[in-house]
């Protein structure tokens, strides 16, 4: 497979995609820390994360 180099700095479109996976992430970190084991293990968090904004 030859692989060609991407073209990372598009007209910031790089940055703005990674500002954007940085912030889902950081929902996504909240939402987790707000899971008790309980809702884990019944397979409640599911739900809750359909219920996610």
């Amino acid at each position: 497979m030859i692989e060609t180099p991407i073209d990372t700095d598009a007209d910031g479109e790089d940055e703005a995609d990674r500002k954007a996976v940085e912030q889902e992430r950081a929902e996504l970190k909240e939402f987790i820390k707000g899971l008790s084991a309980d809702d884990i293990k019944s397979g409640n968090w599911f739900t809750k994360l359909t219920l996610m904004p």
